[in-house]
């Protein structure tokens, strides 16, 4: 092997790596390097790199790296040093992938045309089983049909399959920049003396590819190459890790592959829709027979960029997004991909059994002495700091650990400009942090709800003065591959992804001993520096432009305090947080219950998911719901459409319902696949923090919207008197307008917003602008919003009524639509001669839907005027029906 300049960096890995691996280098020393070469390694473990470069470093190979990998902070400075091209994984990052990755083809390409050296890992990705699997990939046959002479070198490494750097160790990906994985590392040099430590055989074989079949096809070339690596394979080993243990390898299970539903209990016609979806965008004869079983790389020879096309069009079609396309394996997991399914499979290994660990008799409580949601939350941290918290199918976090987090963040967000701050970021753990982090910064977060649009969130930054956004990479993406152009708005992103990537060992080591000392009281929490502005939400803008509302610590504090002593919640309760933080219900159960009272929350980013949102309700045997109708309604489909005869809800006990009023049909089919729990319809409004009114599990009434919560007082206004000043209560059981007053409700609006106050009996109250009535027990009733009223021979219209009516009369359509609302009612808006207008994606007729009203005891005047067929109802991210959109509509249609 000819002799080249000597590579620092590869001469003392060739001197650290024998301390832990005993190596043993076949074949280098017969390789010529006069020319140039591209070397070809197979990929059992993320350590093997570095084995790899501290043996062939000297050639100075231009390498083919994963720029998620790279940016890890002990890796991202040696990019430029080494001659790293980094490229985006197309299985994680989306469309936005396949530009890096065919401009980093070209560059390696462009390399080798130079005369230099190159390594690219065929596979793509560290191995997920004892086998190489590169079927499917391109990357490296579109060099060679690139460069069809290019001089090639396989490197076989064997004896990594089991290290703590494999998929075999846990089952998942190791986390190299998991403080933890770290500290493990250095336990193990310190305890073994650095020169002790037990050593694993690793076995690195260098082969010219004299014999590579260049002029071929995709299939038959990667089959060669795996045909190669295969002679690799070996079994889980497991070394041991301290001298004293000894040095006898430990042959262990493999890794259990994940748990996925069955795609043959899926509908036929669904099946069928997702081969037909597959054959046309991939050209494939009509008669070819898809098993689903059928492997989409070895079968039907899918890559990276083309399982991208599939998941795209799958969600196109389908509506559900594939959220890893690592897990697209077959054609059966494009039907549970297609039913909503496939990504219940992406479990952690196991449950944790300290997410089971409470005592039933324990009731959750507020402490009553906290000014803040965070000071409340650092003595839940003080009484129990191993609680677990936050959940999700990846990872799970104690009282302790959340902390720890939000303080290392914290330092971070201190130095962006401003006193707010927006995120944007869907149900995911990362939020009670982020959120608990930019107020031990002095900052308040700003909520900024994506689904109304470009123009919409523009007008909530201006109103909220943000100039920064906090957010993930992952929605970033959706978002713009949904069209939703971001670059547009005038804010700097600060991505989670990318801001993990620059915390330092000492900001970690300073978070660690900081949390440590507030564990066990040696350092006072200081209460002062956190903002009384909480949060500010924006209200849906369901019917007019959103209004900023900014709520206090105070007011939700009151609130969670309120539904944390009526309903009975103890420290064995676990709820499901679904819907987003955008969401004043969402809010507070994403993040203002778990931090003020210790409430553990499970979370799922997308609320429309029923058949996953099941499956996490069954694994982590959760007990509250808290849910707008519409998706628990999804939720109780996909439990009705399972097989057998066990429901996935067995562990839920309560089911809260707010944002829009609940069909008495998901009441009837709640109650049949759910005898052991209670479903309590609530009532809420950002400007309350949000809720006013519940019903109990021991008094629950259906219609109703229950009884006002302790802190809060209501009154009933009679319509009629609204506009002579002379304000008016109701009588008992008769219709006006509710008016709110309590510690709870907000201040008012930003910006210049008439704020919606009035003056009744010497005190403020809050004008909710909804109808409402009181029964003689004092449980209320939602009649609709005023602004849902309409005049028509001098009666006032109800267009919730008709709704309501039409909804029960079709819900069960032959053709209603398996998500979302079967019609919406409203008004032409023409306060002369306004129209009753219904829209549907059904075929309906007029005389028959007016037919159903007239025998639901309604009058002439509640008659349909005009029928809109609509693809769907739109919604907005809440879940409610978008009626600004059908105003649209209507000004289109006219």
């Amino acid at each position: 092997m000819k002799k080249h300049k000597n590579n620092i960096y590869s001469s003392l890995l060739k001197y650290l790596l024998p301390l832990r691996y005993d190596l043993e280098i076949k074949g280098l020393d017969k390789i010529k390097t006069d020319s140039s070469i591209l070397f070809l390694p197979n990929h059992p473990a993320l350590i093997d790199p570095l084995i790899i470069y501290s043996q062939i470093g000297n050639l100075y190979p231009a390498v083919l790296a994963d720029e998620r990998q790279m940016k890890r902070p002990l890796l991202r400075r040696l990019v430029k040093k080494l001659n790293i091209i980094t490229i985006a994984d197309p299985l994680k990052d989306g469309i936005s992938a396949k530009k890096s990755v065919e401009q980093g083809l070209d560059k390696l390409i462009s390399t080798l045309e130079q005369g230099k050296n190159a390594l690219i890992y065929p596979a793509g990705q560290i191995n997920r089983s004892k086998q190489s699997s590169i079927s499917g990939k391109s990357g490296v046959f579109k060099i060679i049909q690139a460069l069809p002479n290019q001089r090639v070198v396989l490197i076989r490494t064997k004896g990594l399959w089991g290290s703590r750097f494999s998929y075999a160790y846990s089952g998942s990906a190791p986390k190299l920049n998991d403080w933890r994985f770290i500290m493990k590392i250095l336990f193990m040099l310190i305890f073994n003396f650095l020169f002790f430590i037990p050593k694993r055989k690793v076995e690195i074989e260098f082969v010219e590819a004299y014999d590579l079949p260049r002029d071929t096809d995709k299939k038959t070339f990667n089959k060669y190459l795996e045909n190669f690596y295969s002679l690799a394979e070996q079994k889980n080993t497991r070394i041991p890790d301290f001298f004293w243990q000894g040095n006898t390898p430990k042959i262990l299970p493999e890794p259990k592959n994940q748990h996925k539903s069955d795609p043959n209990e899926q509908s036929l016609e669904l099946i069928t829709q997702v081969k037909t979806l597959i054959k046309k965008l991939y050209e494939l004869p009509k008669d070819q027979e898809l098993d689903l079983n059928s492997s989409l790389t070895k079968d039907l020879g899918l890559d990276s960029l083309s399982l991208l096309e599939l998941s795209t069009a799958l969600e196109n079609e389908f509506g559900q997004a594939v959220l890893n396309l690592e897990s697209l394996e077959t054609v059966g997991d494009c039907v549970l991909a297609a039913a909503g399914l496939l990504n219940e499979s992406e479990v952690i290994k196991e449950i944790p059994k300290a997410w089971f660990k409470s005592s039933k008799n324990t009731r959750l409580t507020i402490d009553p002495k906290a000014q803040n949601i965070p000071e409340a939350f650092i003595t839940q941290v003080l009484n129990k700091p191993d609680l677990p918290l936050t959940v999700d199918r990846t990872t799970m976090k104690k009282r302790e650990e959340l902390l720890l987090a939000a303080l290392i963040l914290s330092k971070k967000f201190k130095q962006i400009k401003g006193k707010r701050v927006g995120v944007m970021l869907p149900a995911v753990p990362a939020v009670t942090p982020v959120w608990l982090a930019l107020q031990l910064a002095g900052k308040t977060p700003v909520m900024l709800n994506w689904t109304v649009g470009e123009q919409n969130l523009n007008h909530c930054l201006k109103l909220a003065e943000v100039n920064t956004i906090i957010s993930s990479e992952r929605l970033i993406e959706r978002l713009k591959r949904s069209g939703l152009n971001l670059n547009a708005l005038p804010v700097k992103w600060l991505e989670l992804e990318k801001l993990a990537t620059t915390i330092k060992i000492k900001d970690k080591i300073f978070g660690f001993i900081k949390t440590k000392l507030i564990r066990y009281n040696l350092l006072k929490f200081n209460c002062n520096k956190v903002p009384n502005e909480a949060v500010i939400l924006f209200t849906s803008g369901s019917e007019t432009l959103p209004k900023a509302v900014p709520l206090t610590q105070e007011n939700l504090m009151t609130n969670a305090k309120d539904l944390i002593n009526i309903l009975s919640v103890s420290e064995s309760d676990r709820i499901l947080a679904m819907l987003p933080p955008f969401h004043s219900f969402g809010f507070m159960v994403n993040v203002v219950l778990p931090l003020s009272s210790g409430l553990k929350v499970a979370f799922h980013p997308n609320p429309t998911e029923g058949g996953i949102l099941n499956g996490l309700v069954k694994d982590y045997k959760l007990s509250i719901l808290a849910s707008a109708p519409s998706f628990l309604g999804n939720m109780l489909d996909k439990a009705k459409n399972k097989n057998n005869n066990e429901t996935p809800l067995k562990s839920v006990r309560l089911a809260f319902m707010g944002a829009e009023k609940c069909p008495e049909l998901l009441y009837k089919t709640f109650t049949e696949l759910c005898p052991q729990a209670t479903l309590c319809e609530g009532y809420g409004i950002t400007e309350c923090s949000p809720v006013v009114s519940v019903n109990t599990p021991e008094n629950a009434i259906i219609g109703s919207i229950g009884e006002t919560l302790p802190s809060v007082d209501v009154a009933i206004i009679k319509l009629e008197t609204l506009d002579t000043g002379t304000l008016e209560r109701v009588k008992s059981g008769e219709t006006g307008m509710l008016l709110i007053k309590g510690k709870n409700i907000f201040n008012g609006y930003l910006g210049t917003q008439t704020n919606p106050f009035i003056f009744f009996e010497g005190k403020k109250w809050y004008k909710s602008g909804d109808l409402v009535t009181m029964d003689k027990n004092g449980h209320l009733f939602f009649k609709g919003r005023l602004k849902r009223f309409i005049k028509l021979g001098g009666e006032m219209i109800s267009l919730p009524q008709i709704e309501s009516i039409l909804i029960e009369a079709y819900a069960k359509h032959q053709d209603a639509p398996e998500e979302g609302p079967v019609l919406a009612v409203e008004s032409s808006g023409d306060e002369t001669k306004p129209e009753i207008i219904l829209f549907t994606p059904l075929t309906l007729n007029k005389t028959e839907v007016n037919e159903y009203l007239r025998n639901a005891g309604l009058s002439n005047l509640y008659s349909i005027q005009k029928i809109i067929q609509v693809e769907t109802i739109p919604l907005l991210g809440t879940g409610k029906t978008n009626y600004r959109a059908l105003k649209d509509l209507i000004k289109n249609t006219n």
